[in-house]
């Protein structure tokens, strides 16, 4: 589908709209073929030309990158659904990636981020959401005993800017209010909390040792190489992340994620089961 967005919009395309969108955008010109594993290039140049050499190239319109405007305030958003069995609180933030590190901004009056900040944000990651040793669960599985489960996900490999998601699961009993304000209260904490040289290591070694599982998948590294030509960075960075890595310091991270989480700018998200809503004093479902 050209679109993915309400459904009524979806609603109104044709099979016609969907071929010619193909046509317009599935081409030579706009497609970069990656080859992984243990190949002979020559035999498989052979192949490429046999399967790919007779499609016929189409020049792809000029792609207009759009920027999202400065937020001016924080958004909240109840979503009572049928599907949910027990409540769940989310927040995101919008965050810098490697791809809005590369390029240009759209708005003349935008700042480009640092190549640092999506490096930084990748420990903010580990150290408040990894799993039971992760700071968030620390104060609110652990020692407040409101969440059943505290996770945080970033995904830096983005063409523009992106974000950084908190997604916690209450405990029965504890209304949303209860458990927005003890999250406030851990990402608080965890900003004045001294960062150690054991934090940084831990960090480092987790994440070193979850790439050289992956670069086990010939599918995965295949994905992440496309991955990084389509946001505009080298390939070759995924030889160099890990240097890139070791140069984040502590207060680098701290920096990042006092930018990151301490503005208003976050939409806050709230989802339990329709039959019972229960929405607070003054909102609007």
């Amino acid at each position: 589908m050209p679109i993915i967005g309400w459904m009524h919009e979806m609603q109104q395309l044709s099979p016609e709209d969907m071929r010619g969108f193909w046509r317009r955008y599935y081409t030579p010109s706009n497609m970069t073929l990656l080859l992984v594993g243990d190949v002979q290039p020559a035999q498989a140049m052979r192949l490429v030309r046999r399967y790919y050499g007779g499609w016929r190239g189409e020049k792809t319109p000029p792609r207009v990158w759009t920027q999202d405007p400065p937020a001016r305030s924080s958004e909240r958003v109840m979503l009572p659904d049928a599907r949910v069995r027990l409540p769940v609180w989310m927040r995101f933030y919008r965050a810098p990636t490697l791809g809005s590190s590369l390029a240009q901004p759209v708005a003349k009056t935008a700042k480009k981020p640092p190549a640092s900040s999506y490096m930084a944000l990748l420990y903010v990651e580990e150290l408040l959401g990894d799993g039971e040793t992760g700071w968030l669960y620390e104060s609110l599985v652990r020692r407040k005993k409101l969440a059943s489960s505290v996770s945080i996900s970033y995904y830096p490999f983005s063409r523009g800017e992106g974000s950084l998601a908190v997604v916690i699961h209450p405990v029965e009993g504890v209304h949303r209010d209860e458990i927005e304000k003890a999250y406030e209260e851990a990402v608080m904490e965890a900003q004045k909390r001294d960062i150690s040289e054991e934090d940084m290591q831990r960090v480092r070694a987790q994440m070193q040792a979850a790439a050289i599982f992956a670069r086990d998948d010939l599918q995965g590294m295949a994905s992440l190489l496309a991955t990084l030509m389509m946001i505009g960075a080298d390939p070759a960075w995924i030889n160099s992340w890990e240097a890139e890595l070791k140069r984040v310091k502590a207060e680098d991270v701290r920096h990042w994620m006092r930018f990151v989480m301490n503005n208003d700018h976050h939409v806050t998200g709230y989802a339990v089961p329709k039959e019972n809503p229960s929405p607070s004093k003054g909102e609007t479902l």
